[in-house]
């Protein structure tokens, strides 16, 4: 199974989002460590930023992904209802 590190970062409230897609990872584990060297580096070059990260496999990144599109479309459809 391949696992994909999954970032998010905020700096000052205004957050993205991003999904490595090289390298992937047999493990869960080689991923979390993986991701511990990402959050080493972001910290020192964004020591104002927070975030997450997160290890996920195939099924898991298409539910998130889908989550996320329907969100992103019900937003849309929200504002543009209010600008009727």
């Amino acid at each position: 199974m391949n696992y994909f590190l999954v970032v998010v970062i905020c700096i000052w409230g205004d957050c993205n989002s991003f999904v490595t897609t090289e390298p992937t990872f047999k493990t869960r584990e080689a991923c979390v460590e993986y991701s511990r060297t990402v959050t080493s580096r972001i910290q020192k070059q964004l020591p104002d930023s927070s975030g997450s990260t997160y290890c996920l496999n195939d099924e898991e990144l298409k539910e998130i992904t889908e989550q996320m599109l329907l969100e992103e479309h019900q937003q849309y459809m929200d504002q543009d209802s209010q600008d009727i």
